[in-house]
């Protein structure tokens, strides 16, 4: 789950460690406070980097699938 506070959200990116992109989702205008879902169920354990695209911003978060 991510919540959009910063900007409006035109992108997210999940990679592996490796670069290898393993899921993406483009949004048009995902407004402020916003709660997003996403299934990663099908993801194998492991770390893997979450890039958030907006209009103002890219920022790249790490995330630890259990």
């Amino acid at each position: 789950k991510i919540i959009s506070t910063l900007s409006t959200i035109q992108e997210i990116c999940f990679t592996d460690l490796s670069g290898k992109v393993v899921l993406t989702t483009d949004f048009n205008n995902v407004s402020n406070s916003e709660n997003l879902n996403f299934d990663v169920s099908h993801l194998a354990a492991g770390m893997y980097n979450i890039t958030l695209t907006s209009n103002s911003f890219i920022k790249t978060i790490n995330f630890i699938k259990n």
